[in-house]
């Protein structure tokens, strides 16, 4: 059976099918037992620590000492959660890069629960809510409470030239007075 991560929010409920063995060879590499779990949020935006919780389906007896392993592309962290009952348990996110970070609950050095979130950037969320709306345009237009597109091609233009170095660029430089046409007065059209 080809071995695969939780992906929590993507189905409410999803359960691993008896014990497996960690691919990544960590502790509770064998005999792992999983059970379904659901994490809110399934998304994280980057330096923004919140609460994370991580619902188990099944009530479990944590022990002493449960931990919660984040592993990320680059960074892998231990962290206790606390416990709020047999099926819930709340952690800080930790501040980690964009990216699918898994979050593996242990208990007793072996693996309880397994499930994935997603890191993500402010710029990536920006993307992500421009690809669902059927005009992107107009999404800006009422996100900046702009009424047309005229004048979020002045804003944008405007920002564009504020950052701009001061001796600009070729399309925003002035002609010679020799060489003025009647449209090197108007603003350059960015949409």
């Amino acid at each position: 059976m080809e071995d695969s991560f939780i992906e929590s929010g993507v189905n409410d409920w999803q359960q691993c099918m008896g014990p497996r063995e960690d691919p990544l060879g960590g502790p509770g590499s064998f005999n792992a037992v999983t059970v379904p779990v659901l994490v809110i949020p399934n998304r994280i935006q980057c330096k923004s620590p919140s609460e994370i919780y991580m619902l188990l389906k099944n009530s479990v007896s944590l022990g002493e000492n449960p931990e919660i392993e984040f592993l990320s592309r680059t960074e892998k962290v231990k962290v206790r959660p606390t416990i709020w009952n047999s099926q819930t348990l709340c952690v800080r996110a930790l501040d980690l890069p964009a990216g699918p970070v898994t979050m593996s609950l242990y208990c007793g050095g072996v693996r309880i629960a397994q499930a994935e979130v997603l890191y993500y950037t402010p710029m990536e969320e920006i993307e992500r809510l421009l690809i669902r709306t059927a005009d992107p345009i107009e999404f800006i237009c009422q996100a900046f409470q702009i009424n047309s597109k005229d004048q979020l091609d002045q804003l944008l233009t405007q920002s564009l030239r504020n950052s701009l170095p001061p001796s600009g660029l070729g399309v925003f430089q002035t002609l010679g007075p020799n060489e003025r046409t009647e449209h090197s007065g108007q603003p350059v059209n960015l949409l």
